[in-house]
């Protein structure tokens, strides 16, 4: 089975010919690992006009992980490498043939703009919510994170206690395999049993959603968690499991009507009052402004301590 992998280019097709010459290309490097050795599995040439390109690896899996490069058709210069992706990951809440379907285009000239709009909105969405709704290792294992904890005393690691050094932002846990704790920034890492004897993973108040809290047992070897940098250490998978509906319906329609807009603006049409007045849109579409509305649960919540 080969693995679908879609590439942008970093730059305009047309200031990567004068770059690199005619004939220049876009060249896909894959490795097993994302911080391994990367070796060439594919390259198209680059097109005047055309910034979106397609490739297939037939030995791929949706494990490789997978850098793209521009260069000289003969491979006797290249620029610099793309981050390192995964084919299945994710680069925004919807995607391009989900947009696709939303709108009536003649062809596939556009896909790289399209893509754009998805990410702003993506990014807009992660903004306003102040979080993110991604799986955190994207496709799969566990990932290495390490938390801050700022005020003394907690039993619970919230929000308001923690914050991540790898991403600056508060608890959202799918799951935990190991959580370490050290009582100093020289201190060694003591891990901490799930249950009675160690710690629960406090569950949030909406169906599907992330467990919000880390809450340590009276009967543990920790009742509190210590403070200071990288304090507590969480080995397993961070964000939402996958991403919900009504994240992917607004980014959905934020990247539908920022093209219908344009460059130019303007509102559009969405209905009429009871006087056969028309009614326009105003500002961001119906199901964003539901999303990051007062009392939306995909809010991040936000606690003060007096």
């Amino acid at each position: 089975m080969s693995i679908h992998i879609s590439v942008s280019l970093s730059e305009t097709s047309d200031d990567l010919l004068v770059g690199y010459g005619a004939g220049a290309k876009l060249y896909l490097d894959s490795a097993a690992t994302e911080e391994g050795a990367y070796s060439n599995v594919d390259s198209e040439t680059i097109v005047s006009g055309t910034e979106h390109y397609e490739f297939w690896d037939s030995a791929g899996t949706s494990a490789t992980w997978y850098k793209s490069r521009a260069g000289k058709s003969d491979g006797s210069a290249y620029g610099a490498y793309s981050d390192a992706f995964q084919a299945t990951s994710l680069e925004a809440y919807a995607s391009l043939m989900d947009l696709r379907e939303s709108m009536d285009l003649p062809d596939t000239a556009r896909d790289p703009y399209l893509l754009d709009l998805l990410r702003v909105a993506s990014e807009q969405i992660d903004a306003e919510c102040g979080r993110q709704f991604y799986r955190n290792p994207q496709v799969s294992g566990d990932g290495t994170f390490y938390v801050d904890v700022y005020r003394t005393g907690r039993e619970r690691l919230t929000g308001a206690s923690a914050g991540y050094t790898t991403t600056g932002e508060p608890l959202d846990i799918i799951s935990i395999t190991t959580l370490s704790i050290r009582d100093s920034e020289s201190g060694t890492y003591t891990d901490v049993v799930s249950g009675d004897a160690g710690y629960y993973l406090d569950a949030d108040f909406m169906p599907g959603f992330p467990y919000s809290n880390v809450t340590l047992s009276p009967a543990g070897t920790y009742t509190t968690f210590p403070t200071g940098k990288r304090a507590v250490r969480i080995v397993g998978v961070l964000g939402f499991a996958s991403v919900p509906q009504a994240v992917r319906n607004a980014c959905l329609d934020m990247a539908r009507e920022a093209y219908r807009q344009g460059p130019g603006g303007g509102p559009s049409q969405i209905g009429s009052n009871q006087f056969g007045a028309p009614v326009y849109l105003t500002g961001f579409p119906q199901s964003f402004r539901k999303l990051v509305g007062v009392g939306s649960p995909y809010l991040r919540r936000s606690y003060v301590y007096v």
